[in-house]
């Protein structure tokens, strides 16, 4: 069950735990995204899959990567996908 809090409560939150630091200021901010644009997060899957083999594919120039997971066995089927 989600915990719903009222949304005046959020910015206290934030605060609290320092979340909004970076964004204080337009210098901090700009840090921040710099220091993202230098070190982006990263979407690929886990570096050790057991049992699949991962491929990459970027399906335009500059676009978003895929990622096509597969099992290892030829007769394996997969119990579900992600789309």
């Amino acid at each position: 069950m989600p915990v719903l809090l009222p949304q005046c409560i959020v910015p206290l939150i934030l605060t609290a735990r320092k979340s909004n630091a970076p964004f204080v200021s337009e210098a901090g901010a700009r840090q921040r995204m710099h220091e993202r644009l230098l070190r982006p997060a990263s979407f690929a899957p886990p570096e050790r899959l057991d049992g699949v083999i991962v491929s990459r594919r970027v399906p335009q120039p500059e676009g978003w990567p895929v990622y096509d997971v597969e099992p290892t066995e030829a007769d394996a089927r997969p119990e579900s996908a992600v789309v």
